[in-house]
């Protein structure tokens, strides 16, 4: 039996189980397996390398905290050594990142010739690639800090990006959010919800926001948004998209991409 998982800690709120076996079953494969398996930093790269071994090992996803600490131990596409993270690992100890694809699957089709990322660490390393993929040229980014290992400023330097850069909260970030065509929050559920008020303020008709945070939906920053007439886009979708090119990826098939949004919905209802 070929079998893939997702890695994380934690993980057990992870939706990709159900996204990876119902694309299985909208293919056929009646004989894969997808597991969830709880691995924290410490433990991440052996897991990794230890199920290279195993000749029925299809992949694995990889979420937090996971997403930069295995990187020296792998073969990094062009894409992930950019990004400096990867979400996906194949066999080969090959990595690569799908989280690029989910973004530019969400925006593709909106206009993008300016954005505001809130948040500088992984995924919104993920989310600059996606917009340079989308052609965006006038990108600001606001954070807290943009220091230490696996910042976007890493990114921005290695994908040839140049980004502005905005303490998260200020009145310039509000500012760089009226004039933008695009936002996307990569901050952890919730957090973006004190700044709600202040987007409810300055965003209007025209606008899109993906935020990538799913638990709950719509949060306070999408509900700003929705509001003033902004287009809103639920995390879910991201994490749909990511999960077919991973699945693409690990079986080398493309699955029924409305049966996993099926199979997504009802697990959260």
């Amino acid at each position: 039996m070929m079998w893939a998982a997702v890695i994380g800690d934690p993980v057990a709120h992870s939706l990709s189980p159900v996204l990876h076996k119902a694309a299985y079953k909208s293919l056929g494969l009646t004989e894969w397996d997808y597991r969830l398996l709880k691995v924290s930093e410490d433990s991440a790269v052996a897991t990794i390398k230890k199920a290279s071994e195993d000749p029925t090992w299809a992949g694995f996803s990889v979420t937090m905290p996971n997403k930069q600490i295995i990187l020296p131990a792998l073969k990094l596409s062009e894409l992930a050594r950019g990004v400096g993270a990867v979400n996906t690992v194949l066999p080969g100890l090959r990595g690569t990142n799908t989280d690029v694809e989910g973004i530019v699957r969400c925006l593709e089709g909106y206009p993008a010739r300016s954005a505001v990322i809130l948040g500088a660490r992984a995924t919104a390393s993920s989310a600059l690639a996606a917009l340079k993929k989308l052609g965006t040229s006038n990108i600001s980014v606001c954070a807290r800090s943009f220091s230490g290992g696996g910042s976007i400023t890493g990114a921005s330097s290695r994908l040839g990006i140049p980004i502005t850069q905005l303490r998260i909260g200020s009145d310039q970030m509000m500012a760089a959010i009226a004039k933008a065509d695009v936002v996307i929050s990569t901050l952890p559920a919730g957090v973006a919800d004190q700044w709600a008020e202040g987007a409810h303020a300055v965003a209007h008709e025209g606008q899109v926001l993906l935020d990538v945070a799913y638990a709950v939906w719509p949060s306070k920053l999408a509900g700003a948004f929705a509001s003033s007439g902004a287009k809103t886009i639920p995390g879910t979708e991201m994490l749909l998209h990511q999960a077919v090119a991973q699945v693409v990826l690990m079986v080398g098939s493309t699955p029924d991409v409305e049966a996993m949004r099926y199979a997504m919905d009802r697990a959260r209802a």
